[in-house]
């Protein structure tokens, strides 16, 4: 029983980690984007 739990649980705080890393880097990139768009708008 503990042997099929504890691989689930692993699973589970893998996936966690991935989601937070996957937002992390979208936020990353977003805010990169609108920081060159402004950069962008500002040189002309």
């Amino acid at each position: 029983m503990t042997d099929n739990r504890a691989p689930r649980r692993i699973r589970h705080e893998v996936a966690d980690a991935v989601a937070q890393m996957a937002l992390s880097l979208a936020l990353s990139v977003v805010v990169a984007g609108l920081f060159v768009l402004l950069v962008r708008l500002g040189t002309r």
